[in-house]
């Protein structure tokens, strides 16, 4: 192994001195080339001085030149076109004329004809109008009236504003400003002591929503994993009126949702219109 390792090592020496003859006689003959380029000049040719004047006077005669041909042109189509342009005002001048002559005839005409009478000209008019009148079709009355008897039905099953602001439809009251339009109302209560308490109620589900008003009656909503109810309660006895169980509710999930003990699957309030 030793003597493998001598042998490869003095290969090594001897081919790294060749490459660094040949290297050397790279950059010498590089050396001499570069410098024998910069000892060359090349010759340039003297170009010709050219005569800016002269350029200018030529381009200035040609364009003149140009101009005077376009001028020339025109005058000659226009001494070309003259007769027909006259020809073609002469007809029109008559055409006018003719026209004003038949205005005149008729005129005249209409002058020398019978003054039509008042009794005829107003019976003309009557018997207009009847029969405009007898043109509209009496289904389009009919059916514009049946439309604007159901929009006034679909109008009063509305609540009006008044008996809107005077119950607690939504969240949040009407219009979800926070806003009770009531007077003498309670400002602070207490469960514990009863301090403005009328009523206690235990709700069967649990709910974190807020309660709506309509009248006598307060609305409520609970719920768990598997079930849904809303109440409706006496809102100055307490007592459950009715539970209505919700189902199968359009866009519901298919799956019960995950829901934090905090909110619960029924923390949004009800809304009601009475």
């Amino acid at each position: 192994m030793a003597r493998k390792a001598y042998f490869t090592s003095q290969w090594q020496i001897r081919t790294g001195g060749y490459m660094v003859l040949i290297g050397l006689a790279i950059v010498i003959i590089a050396s001499q080339i570069i410098s024998s380029a910069k000892g060359i000049k090349p010759e340039i040719s003297p170009e010709p001085e050219e005569d800016f004047l002269t350029t200018q006077l030529l381009t200035r005669k040609w364009v003149s030149v140009g101009g005077i041909l376009i001028v020339i042109t025109a005058i000659f189509f226009a001494f070309l076109t003259h007769n027909e342009l006259g020809n073609t005002f002469a007809q029109a001048a008559g055409i006018q004329k003719d026209s004003l002559n038949n205005s005149i005839e008729e005129i005249v005409e209409t002058e020398n004809n019978e003054i039509i009478p008042e009794e005829e000209i107003e019976s003309s008019i009557t018997d207009t109008v009847v029969l405009s009148e007898e043109s509209i079709p009496e289904s389009s009355d009919s059916a514009n009236v049946e439309k604007r008897e159901q929009d006034e039905k679909i109008l009063s099953e509305y609540p009006t504003y008044k008996e809107i602001t005077q119950n607690f439809p939504t969240f949040r009251g009407p219009g979800g400003n926070g806003i009770a339009y009531h007077k003498n109302i309670p400002t602070s209560w207490d469960g514990k002591s009863g301090k403005n308490i009328l009523w206690k109620l235990t709700v069967p589900l649990p709910g974190y929503n807020s309660p709506v008003i309509w009248g006598d009656k307060l609305f409520l909503s609970g719920a768990n994993g598997t079930k849904r109810e809303v109440y409706s309660i006496d809102r100055h006895t307490g007592k459950i009126l009715w539970t209505v169980s919700v189902k199968n509710v359009s866009g519901s999930p298919s799956q019960t949702t995950k829901v934090t003990d905090d909110t619960g699957h029924t923390a949004p309030t009800v809304a009601t219109d009475g």
